[in-house]
């Protein structure tokens, strides 16, 4: 696909399928290397083996060490297996354990997002498209802009509109658009468009002086696009509205007399995503028809730039934002580097802007903004002539995709208010400003854009409340058509507000209420991957729920009156506590001979642990160490548990320690302490096993230092340490046989500086 700027400037591009995948990669790529550099020193070598810089070295790194031994009948035994410590796998490991991301990570602004119909309506909270288009109700096709005209102004001809509209639509699932011929002697106004015939698409082509006429105009692909811009996503917006593409023979002189022709065909939206700076000579008289509303982007010149219509009073100015990311609430979302902004030196302040502070004398634009910004951009498609029936995905940039957007919102809200029994909006702006003096109603029905820049004058930045380059910010929809559409005695669904806290590791499940005349439609906005809704009962579920805050926007619409009302469920989800383990063993003993046996436990956030003994014969103990011990065992089989408690969440678990203790069964470990000078290599026999009752022995070591490797030759556990390192270590060396029968000694290595 290709990129195609919507507005008086364009820019394309191919659209390149942008993996935030590969960018992860690339940065956890970074971040390893980083890991192992820190793990090594920041990079810095040394080839000192001297025993005080061996003396500086950390203690025992805590990783458990197991190795396999035959124990054959005839005692002749042979090695299996050999491990070690390593230095450099163990110190990556925790510096990757430093470093580690989470599972869910926001998207870096950098990250290019090509935006879809229904990713663009679920961040700007608009209801989701049917999955089917047949049986709607008259509420749910007033939703979706039925019995509504929207009429799209552009010069040059798009002689393919048909066909990419239908590829549009084919794509994401929009209903299609019937062609309804217009004849050039067509008596105006025209019939008003029916609310059950769904979308129609009829192309007029004018003169120079705003006649109808029988020729197309000249075509040309830049101007071919902007059309299939404007008429594709107004299409979006309002699926169900009656489509009228008004071409004219060129840019200049011919905007005027093709809104005169328009205002002359019938009540409806018109978006216009042309113009050009303003003149002292410019007259706004056209915009003045009684329920048109009239909708033009400010262009993509930066502060300062102002342009005619969108500076026109009446007509609604839709300025440009960068919508980073919708995935959780607010928006990420800030204003667009290009997006045309300033104060008019020509038009007088309008009545609506005279409660805005710092505008001066002269009218103020934008009034509103929607995404804009060709790395943010949304998909269009649209057909070459010279190939005809190959249809090409493009993304469009510029404020005309945000004035074709808003004209088919405002077309969403006439249906509305015309189901309700009420008349058209009409000129816009004067019903959206009063709602900055209200700033309940206000933040329900926008999104305040607050940062990023079109320039570096003075009002050139994103700040609270209404600024030049977003004006009042982007839609709500759910809460601004609430507004827009309220009429006397019909009033929205009031939603309950919600606060909860629950833990990752449990499903969340709570019910959400709301105060309507009629049962309501439920469904959610800004919500987290794997939330859901019921549709009627208004229960949300969400069975992984992931650690953070979360402001989830929960939308409910009344089918009778078309009326939507919104609240906010904040939601933390906080870490879930993790329990402490300890590991059941099965351990031989010696009657009257001394056992000692450390516990295997995991600790989270290393915290302290208590230990608890119960069911023990007489004489055993446990330290508060977790060191079972029991100076004299008597012969017989034992099955005392033991409890380790951690000390912080107060969280517990338990296991069985069973203890036979007989004359002729079960392994016999005897250790034998090493010592040495730190930097001088060290090998020897740390412990013997024999077991005269089994054929085979799992081996584990704990508490071994990094550099230390161990091996089993025979009866005998080997270890070997090239550079020891100065201090002492205190091995556990467990044998468990073949027979499921275990025992422990413990061993002491120290290296002396």
């Amino acid at each position: 696909m290709q990129r195609f700027a919507s507005g008086s400037d364009s820019r394309a591009r191919p659209w390149l399928a942008r993996f935030p995948a590969r960018r992860a990669a690339a940065r956890l790529g970074s971040i390893a290397a980083l890991a192992a550099l820190a793990a090594c020193g920041g990079g810095s070598s040394s080839t000192s083996t001297s025993a005080t810089a061996l003396c500086q070295a950390s203690a025992a790194t805590g990783t458990v060490i197991s190795l396999s031994m035959s124990l054959p009948a005839a005692s002749v035994l042979h090695m299996l297996s050999e491990a070690s410590v390593a230095p450099a796998a163990f110190s990556l490991a925790r510096a990757f354990a430093a470093l580690s991301l989470p599972a869910s990570t926001s998207s870096p602004t950098s990250w290019v997002a090509d935006y879809t119909p229904q990713q663009i309506r679920d961040a700007y909270g608009l209801t989701p498209l049917p999955t089917v288009w047949t049986s709607l109700s008259s509420a749910q096709q007033a939703q979706l802009g039925a019995g509504q005209t929207l009429y799209i102004i552009d010069p040059y001809d798009d002689s393919e509109l048909s066909a990419e509209l239908a590829a549009f639509d084919s794509q994401y699932n929009l209903p299609s658009c019937a062609a309804m011929a217009i004849s050039t002697s067509a008596s105006l106004p025209l019939a008003a468009a029916s609310t059950s015939a769904g979308c129609t698409l009829s192309m007029v082509y004018t003169t120079s002086a705003g006649a109808m006429s029988a020729n197309a105009p000249s075509y040309d692909s830049y101007w071919a696009g902007q059309t299939a811009i404007q008429a594709e996503w107004a299409h979006a917006i309002a699926p169900l509205a009656r489509l009228i593409v008004v071409e004219t023979p060129g840019p200049t002189s011919t905007l005027g007399p093709a809104v005169s022709l328009v205002d002359s065909m019938g009540a409806g939206v018109v978006s216009m995503a042309w113009g050009w700076t303003e003149t002292a000579g410019q007259s706004d008289s056209m915009f003045t028809t009684a329920d048109m509303s009239y909708v033009s982007g400010t262009g993509t010149g930066g502060a300062g730039q102002v342009q005619w219509p969108a500076v026109a009073p009446q007509v609604l100015a839709v300025g440009g934002t960068s919508l980073i990311s919708y995935a959780s609430a607010p928006r990420d979302e800030v204003a667009w580097t290009s997006t045309g902004s300033g104060s008019s030196l020509y038009t007088a302040l309008p009545s609506y802007q005279s409660g805005v502070s710092g505008l001066g004398a002269y009218r103020s634009v934008a009034d509103v903004a929607m995404d804009a910004d060709g790395n943010t951009g949304q998909i269009y498609f649209a057909i070459s002539p010279s190939t005809p029936g190959t249809s090409t995905g493009y993304v469009a940039s510029g404020t005309g995709i945000g004035s074709a957007e808003w004209a088919g919102l405002i077309a969403v809200a006439d249906a509305l208010r015309a189901f309700n029994g009420e008349g058209p909006l009409g000129s816009v702006p004067p019903w959206l400003y009063p709602l900055l003096s209200n700033p309940t109603q206000y933040a329900l029905a926008f999104h305040d854009i607050i940062a990023g820049n079109d320039g570096s004058c003075t009002g050139c930045s994103a700040a609270a409340g209404y600024d030049q380059p977003t004006g009042l910010g982007t839609p709500k929809m759910a809460g601004l058509l609430a507004y827009l559409t309220a009429g006397t005695g019909v009033t929205p669904p009031k939603v309950g507000a919600v606060g909860i806290t629950s833990a990752s590791n449990k499903t969340l499940q709570f019910s959400l209420a709301a105060t309507s005349s009629s049962p309501v439609s439920w469904s959610l906005a800004d919500e987290p991957s794997g939330m859901t809704i019921g549709a009627s009962s208004g229960t949300v579920t969400w069975y992984q729920p992931v650690v953070g805050s979360y402001s989830v926007e929960a939308v409910a619409a009344d089918p009778t009156t078309g009326l939507v009302g919104s609240a906010t469920a904040a939601l933390s989800i906080v870490q879930a506590a993790s329990a402490p383990t300890v590991q059941a063993a099965t351990l031989s003993a010696t009657p009257g001979q001394a056992l000692y046996y450390g516990l295997q436990t995991t600790a989270p956030n290393q915290d302290a642990l208590g230990y608890a003994l119960s069911g023990a014969p007489s004489g055993m103990a446990l330290s508060s160490s977790g060191m079972l011990s029991w100076a004299a065992p008597a012969a017989g089989t034992y099955t005392p548990t033991v409890t380790v408690t951690d000390a912080v969440t107060g969280l517990s678990a338990s296991a069985v320690i069973t203890v036979k203790a007989s004359a002729t069964a079960g392994p016999v470990l005897t250790g034998a302490s090493l010592s040495t000078t730190a930097g001088t290599a060290l090998s020897g026999v740390i412990a013997v096993l024999s077991d005269s009752g089994a054929t085979q022995a799992q081996i584990s070591i704990q508490g071994a230092a990094t550099g230390m490797s161990f091996q089993v030759s025979g009866q005998e556990l080997l270890l070997s340490w090239p550079q020891p390192s100065c201090g002492v270590y205190n091995l556990s060396i467990t044998a468990t046989d073949s027979a499921g029968l275990s025992t422990q000694t413990q061993v002491s290595v120290q290296a002396t500086g």
